[in-house]
Formats: C-alpha cells, sequence, structure tokens
C-alpha cells in the first residue's frame, strides 16, 4: 500500500532527458573554452553515468520486486542493490552539478 505513494515518478525521467540537452549545449556553447569545457563535459558524462547507473542496476531491483509490491526469496540482495545504485548514481549526479556549477562561473562571456 506505502508503495503506491511512488507512482508516477517514471515521468521524472523528463527531467533527467531535460538536464542531458541542457548539458549538451553547455558542451557546445564553451567548446572554445578549455576550461570550461572539460568541466561541462564531466557534467554531461555524470548525467549520462547516472542514468546508466539506474538502467543497469536500479530499474533490474524494481523489475524484481514490481517495484517493492512483491517480495521475491532474494529480496535482501535486491535492496542492496537498490539501496547501493542510488547511492552511486547522487554521488555522480553531486559530482556533475559540481562540475557544471564550476563550468559556468569560468565561462568568459
Amino acid at each position: 500500500m506505502v508503495q503506491t505513494i511512488y507512482r508516477g515518478w517514471a515521468l521524472f525521467g523528463a527531467v533527467l532527458i531535460t538536464q542531458i540537452v541542457a548539458d549538451l549545449a553547455l558542451v557546445v556553447l564553451v567548446r572554445r573554452q578549455p576550461v570550461a569545457f572539460r568541466l561541462a563535459l564531466v557534467a554531461l558524462l555524470c548525467a549520462l553515468g547516472a542514468l546508466a547507473i539506474f538502467f543497469l542496476w536500479t530499474y533490474p531491483a524494481n523489475l524484481a520486486t514490481n517495484n517493492w509490491t512483491e517480495i521475491p526469496v532474494d529480496w535482501q540482495a535486491w535492496r542492496r542493490q537498490w539501496e547501493y545504485s542510488h547511492a552511486a548514481a547522487a554521488v555522480v549526479q553531486l559530482v556533475g552539478f559540481c562540475a557544471l556549477t564550476l563550468s559556468v562561473l569560468l565561462t568568459r562571456r
């Protein structure tokens, strides 16, 4: 019953797609500024990396547990995978956000 509060969270994927497009736009805009370009590229790669983490580890755990409405025999392993994948994605997103912020701050007009 509690899991119903997560209904619709898949729509949040639109925000991640927007993030990737915006990061890519920044990479293109600062391509002639080496430091800002590298930092923007790191931000883009981190966004893509977080998405990869989701599809490689989080999503399979969601499928195996039917979005945590069913308890498979090895649910503890799935739970551990789900938790660590969220933590890893958060760290990757934080690194990307820091790189993005520095890129914008170091961009020359």
